[in-house]
């Protein structure tokens, strides 16, 4: 089991705000109970907007998802079919999806629900 979080979901486990960290530890909580051996995956885009903390903190148990050429043109071609999509999150999506685990996209961000193959655990 894979568990890719989204840029949201970083925030929330870096800053500690309330009451989202809350609900992130629980949800994580919940997936690592039902999958003890669950890693948990990142894109680099997230790298660039979240992970200085952690890197600070020498936490290195991520799985980074390289945003290569096959990623752009897989997330072009999501916004081609989707054309709500913003770029960021088309690239998360198609990051995430690129993994070839079992996954769960964690998330407080709707909009992932218009992406159908992608399988979303809301923090809400």
């Amino acid at each position: 089991m894979i568990v890719f979080l989204d840029a949201c979901a970083l925030i929330y486990w870096q800053e500690v705000k309330e009451p989202f960290y809350s609900q992130f530890v629980a949800t994580l909580s919940k997936i690592y109970q039902q999958h003890p051996a669950a890693k948990i995956a990142v894109s680099r885009l997230s790298q660039l907007e979240c992970l200085v903390k952690p890197y600070k903190d020498n936490n290195s148990g991520l799985i980074m998802v390289e945003l290569g050429a096959e990623i752009m043109q897989q997330a072009a071609l999501l916004r081609a079919a989707i054309t709500a999509l913003k770029t960021p999150d088309a690239l998360q999506a198609v990051s995430a999806l690129s993994l070839s685990d079992e996954l769960i996209f964690v998330t407080n961000d709707k909009g992932f629900k218009q992406i159908p193959q992608l399988p979303i655990l809301l923090l809400r």
